[in-house]
């Protein structure tokens, strides 16, 4: 009968082992992916850095989300690992994985939360500010919060595989070697592939819009403007997943910037309004785009 139990308590911790170590390659690969694949990439390949910024945040945030859910599921299962290795390993991997969960909730809930209402309060690409803007240069060194927190997370998480797989004994010390290769082949590829899309230059260069555009063809009419609200607005208000709009009145947001858009001055302070208007929604993945900014050869 003893046996019997040994034998599945065995079977159990080997299992519990066997996912444990997935899951913490799968978001280790995943995040090493993202960094020097996805984000490079992004920036080098979509015609504007407004819309590489929210595909690189809607990415990040799964990162972020999946970091830390992971992280707090292996801490969970820490005390399948204690009759298996020394008190100080297993500690390490504790504050490994720890270090995990902190710095993918910090990115995700206090530095991603932070720029998004820096963005917010732009109200426009934060390319058409000047370099030293205040709301420029922090979003420059919140940014670069986000970069260092993430590497620190991939860095613990190498850690914590490593003390994973280490577990699974010699036999396996081969395959956890092979991993190690190939997520490393993996990333330098990525880099690679990055740095060629970015130095490829595109088949024709559009011209800007200051060169094609007359300033009087520039800024629409007060009247187009007003069309343009109307059907952001009411796009909204019969296509929103939660008919409580998440408890925002969207009548009420729409009496309030309404005056707004009468005011507004130029198409830059219309767009923004706009943006600060879907912004009341707290939805980071609602964007708007002036005409041309996804097609420049329509401009």
């Amino acid at each position: 009968m003893s046996i019997g139990i040994e034998k599945r308590e065995t079977s159990g911790a080997v299992l519990a082992r066997d996912v444990r170590l997935t899951l913490i390659a799968l978001w280790l690969g995943a995040a090493v992916f993202f960094s020097f694949a996805v984000a490079p990439s992004a920036f080098a390949v979509l015609p504007a850095r407004e819309l590489a910024g929210a595909v690189v945040g809607r990415t990040l945030a799964v990162v972020n989300v999946g970091g830390f859910a992971i992280s707090l599921l292996l801490l969970v299962t820490v005390p399948f690992a204690r009759s298996l290795v020394s008190r100080r390993a297993l500690l390490l991997e504790t504050v490994a994985l720890t270090v995990i969960a902190v710095v993918t909730a910090a990115g995700q809930w206090i530095i991603t939360a932070r720029l998004e209402a820096l963005r917010a309060r732009m109200g426009r690409p934060i390319d058409a500010l000047a370099t030293d803007d205040p709301l420029r240069v922090a979003f420059g060194s919140l940014h670069g919060y986000s970069v260092i927190a993430l590497s620190v997370g991939m860095v613990a998480a190498l850690i914590a595989l490593l003390l994973i797989a280490r577990r699974a004994g010699r036999r396996t010390l081969p395959a956890s070697r092979s991993f190690a290769a190939l997520m490393l082949i993996a990333a330098l590829s990525g880099t690679n592939a990055a740095q060629n899309t970015r130095s490829t230059p595109p088949a024709s260069a559009p011209a800007t819009i200051s060169e094609r555009t007359s300033p009087e063809r520039a800024n629409s009419t007060a009247e187009s403007r007003q069309e343009t609200f109307d059907a952001v607005w009411r796009t909204v208000n019969e296509t929103h997943y939660d008919p409580t709009f998440g408890g925002v009145d969207w009548n009420r947001v729409r009496a309030e910037y309404a005056p707004r858009i009468v005011a507004a001055r130029s198409d830059e302070e219309f767009y923004g309004e706009l943006r600060r208007m879907l912004n009341e929604l707290r939805l980071s993945h609602f964007a708007i785009y002036p005409p041309g900014v996804l097609d420049p050869a329509a401009n």
